[in-house]
């Protein structure tokens, strides 16, 4: 029989993409047939797995669905396979946004193991593990161990992704329609749920387009407010059409989306449209933009990470007090959950 990974969608289109990523890389080092479940509600109200609208798996062993009788790590998803992350995690959903990648040390595999004796092993998260799986590459992936993670990225995006064909022919035209003959800037700003400090996005565009004063600007945002300013403020701004919801409410996981499949197809193509444009500026802290960085065709040397402002900014005395401030109150908050989750303190304590 052969031995599966089960990939159970979680998060944003970003966070599964670099999910799945991760995952590829495990199903490769220890032979196991890979499966991706993205029927949550986050991209879809009819139980479709939306991953096989977007993506189609190549040059690696794959299936639509797990055995129906097997074994499985962790056995919490014994006799559920059919449910979704969401609905497995519910009993401790308050502790998810306290532990974060974490939680699903419970839920899904460690991918520092690469001997599970089940049948079926679940994958799961919000992120890569790439360090947890570089110490481990040998054979296919030996002349990757040094490589940055971004490369590692790249190259397991574009050897085992195709866009489905759908897809891919939507964003072929797009380009052919607005980018044909033209440099692109092409910058993400998040303004919604995670608000990154939009006057640093604007500085960093406002120098791009003084060194590249012919490019043309491709933005892709969550927040119609600031797309309307971007397009008042240049000219050739380009956007691709898509629903957004009032300005500063999450895109994500939004009840009023009309149409969550197309959300998530649109999701893709500002990525990969991202990824096309000559010039990248985006925030590291987002997963959108830092995939984007990731499978980009252009040298990262033509990319801008926004967070180079906060660097510069930490810098000071009262900044890298704020820091560990911060990182004190992650841990103590992280500990309490940890604790709640062994048993050992009540859910009220946290």
């Amino acid at each position: 029989m052969n031995k599966y990974l089960l990939v159970k969608g979680v998060a944003g289109l970003g966070n599964r993409i670099f999910v799945v990523i991760t995952a590829i890389l495990y199903a490769r080092m220890t032979n196991r047939t890979m499966v991706v479940d993205w029927t949550d509600t986050a991209y879809t109200t009819r139980k479709e797995n939306v991953f096989s609208q977007l993506f189609e798996l190549k040059n690696m062993s794959f299936d639509e669905q797990p055995p129906e009788s097997a074994s499985v790590y962790p056995n919490v998803w014994e006799n559920c396979l059919d449910q979704t992350m969401t609905e497995v995690i519910a009993s401790e959903s308050k502790l998810v946004k306290a532990m974060g990648q974490g939680i699903f040390r419970k839920y899904a595999c460690d991918v520092r193991k690469l001997n599970y004796s089940e049948d079926i092993v679940i994958a799961s998260g919000y992120d890569e593990e790439i360090e947890d799986l570089r110490p481990r590459f040998t054979s296919e992936y030996a002349h990757l161990r040094k490589a940055t993670k971004g490369t590692i990225a790249y190259e397991v995006f574009y050897k085992h992704l195709d866009l489905a064909p759908p897809v891919r022919d939507r964003l072929e035209a797009f380009k052919a329609v607005h980018m044909q003959g033209h440099k692109f800037i092409g910058i993400h700003i998040r303004q919604s749920d995670k608000s990154i400090s939009y006057g640093w996005y604007k500085k960093a565009l406002s120098e791009h387009v003084e060194r590249h004063p012919d490019a043309h600007i491709f933005l892709a945002t969550d927040n119609r407010d600031v797309e309307r300013e971007i397009d008042g403020l240049y000219d050739n701004v380009v956007v691709l059409d898509k629903w957004l919801p009032a300005p500063g409410v999450a895109v994500h996981k939004n009840i009023e989306c009309p149409d969550l499949e197309e959300h998530a197809v649109t999701a893709l193509l500002d990525i990969c449209l991202l990824a096309a444009c000559d010039y990248l500026i985006f925030s590291r802290t987002t997963s959108f933009g830092r995939l984007a960085s990731y499978i980009s065709t252009q040298p990262v040397s033509q990319h801008f990470d926004i967070e180079t402002y906060y660097d510069q900014q930490r810098k000071s005395i009262g900044s890298r007090a704020v820091v560990l401030r911060n990182k004190i109150d992650r841990n103590v908050k992280y500990g309490l959950a940890w604790l709640k989750l062994k048993g050992i303190l009540p859910q009220r304590s946290l």
